[in-house]
């Protein structure tokens, strides 16, 4: 069991580290038969995946140390909270709003400009929509 448990470990932390470089978008399930790949900066979207499933192999390496001392249901938690995050983040973060992110304007190497990365104006404007949508 506990061999099984650092191989999966292993799996997981060498998956977490191809998406964190932005390769490896084939890996997201969803997102590689999607028709609007355009509404997604895909870099964005591997690395908050990439991240996600990061925490999820340090918690995973905390369980395969501690064996039946690690509480299962603090495993649960953790795995349920990461990946309510890595929703929340994919759409929000990762959504490409307006002119594509980086789109060429012309010949040479002009670029349009960029939104940031993150920004508290845009947390406070998805934050109240959130808990309003249907489920």
């Amino acid at each position: 069991m506990k061999w099984i448990l650092w191989g999966l470990t292993a799996l997981t932390g060498i998956i977490a580290v191809i998406l964190l470089m932005g390769k490896g978008s084939f890996l997201i399930a969803g997102y590689n038969t999607s028709r609007n790949k355009e509404k997604y900066n895909e870099k964005r979207l591997c690395r908050v995946v990439g991240g996600g499933l990061g925490v999820i192999t340090l918690v995973m390496a905390a369980w395969s140390i501690m064996g039946d001392q690690f509480p299962v249901a603090a495993f649960v938690i953790s795995i349920a909270a990461v990946v309510a995050a890595i929703q929340i983040l994919s759409n929000t973060v990762c959504v490409v709003k307006g002119e594509p992110f980086r789109k060429k304007t012309g010949p040479g190497i002009r670029f349009t400009e960029t939104r940031p990365f993150f920004s508290p104006q845009s947390f406070w404007q998805w934050f109240p929509l959130c808990f309003l949508q249907e489920m």
